[in-house]
């Protein structure tokens, strides 16, 4: 019983802590009235969630060896049409959020660091741990469920309970953390331009 506790913990606390310290940060921003309080967030996790993830995947012995597999012109074609529908998915279901405001500092919160921030704890991190301990479609479900939530609305919450669960899919069959945060980068990319400048 306390082993399977150990490995629950194992699994969920690096989601929980990247949530938790991002909560945190926030609210102390927001409270100190700091503009732009998220995307000042999300850069200051940047380092964290780097560093983290070099913990994980070199702190310990079986981690140490581990290194994904070639990826092909093919696959780079698969990941590249999975962005472009989920992009043309979710302008189409999702309701026009024009921000008028579109400053350096969200742009590089919404498109490059946030999005690489939560590749790493979400993909790089926790589901290698989960698929490890509870195979891959308990690992998937999960992450993909905790990354959902920390979305705002009933339908960004679908479209990326179903994107987390995609990502988790092309993390598992490719073993390369870069791949699905570049996926992800492109698709905050391609919905940052559709939202702000059409």
């Amino acid at each position: 019983m306390r082993t399977n506790i150990k490995n629950w913990f194992d699994f969920l606390s690096p989601i929980f802590i990247f949530i938790i310290f991002q909560a945190t940060l926030n609210f102390l921003l927001m409270r100190f009235s700091v503009g732009n309080s998220s995307a000042i967030v999300t850069i200051i996790m940047f380092p964290f969630a780097l560093f983290a993830y070099f913990l994980m995947r070199h702190g310990k012995k079986e981690n140490a060896n581990v290194t994904g597999k070639p990826f092909r012109w093919i696959d780079f074609l698969k990941c590249s049409l999975i962005v472009i529908l989920f992009v043309v998915i979710t302008i189409v279901v999702s309701e026009s959020t024009h921000v008028n405001k579109l400053t350096v500092l969200s742009i590089l919160s919404m498109v490059l660091l946030g999005p690489t921030n939560e590749e790493i704890f979400y993909r790089g991190i926790s589901f290698v741990k989960g698929e490890r301990l509870y195979g891959v479609a308990t690992s998937m479900f999960i992450t993909s469920l905790l990354f959902a939530v920390t979305h705002k609305g009933i339908k960004a919450i679908i479209l990326a309970f179903a994107l987390g669960c995609i990502l988790c899919i092309v993390q598992k069959k490719h073993g390369r953390i870069e791949i699905v945060a570049i996926m992800h980068i492109l698709i905050n990319l391609f919905l940052t331009i559709y939202y702000y400048i059409f």
